[in-house]
């Protein structure tokens, strides 16, 4: 599946926006947590990508990490608050640079398109859900390509 550069900039954003402002001094919400866990594909781990905790509560706040050799971490101060989130996955390869073509013509403009390697019921339609209470804060998913 080939993805564009508008598609690749909002998983970006799902990932980034999360991030940034949180953690600081002045959050006074509600308390947050440190998850971590590791993220396999077919048996196989997750070289690069990212995941996002989404909260489905307006009152919690989300939050991100990339993906490094088929774990990630998230700091407390950085992580979600306790509740229920679903999760989003991705994971993008063979980026490349195209140039942009509209009605037929080159545009002069360019987009990087690539490959997500994660089905789309862990990301797009995502059907990963996980509840962060005080005892649970490792999340490993083990996701299949069917």
């Amino acid at each position: 599946m080939r993805l564009h550069r508008f598609q690749l900039l909002i998983s970006l954003f799902l990932v980034t926006f999360p991030l940034l402002g949180c953690g600081g001094s002045d959050y006074e919400g509600p308390s947050r947590a440190a998850v971590s866990g590791t993220i396999t594909l077919n048996g196989e781990s997750i070289e690069n990508g990212t995941i996002s905790f989404q909260p489905r509560s307006s009152s919690n706040r989300a939050a991100g990490a990339i993906i490094v050799g088929g774990q990630y971490e998230i700091s407390e101060g950085k992580g979600p608050n306790m509740g229920v989130y679903d999760v989003i996955i991705s994971s993008i390869i063979n980026e490349e640079e195209v140039p942009v073509i509209d009605s037929g013509e080159d545009t002069g403009e360019t987009e990087m398109v690539g490959e997500q390697i994660i089905p789309s019921k862990y990301n797009e339609d995502t059907e990963l859900k996980v509840t962060v209470d005080k005892s649970s804060h490792q999340f490993d998913f083990n996701l299949d390509s069917e």
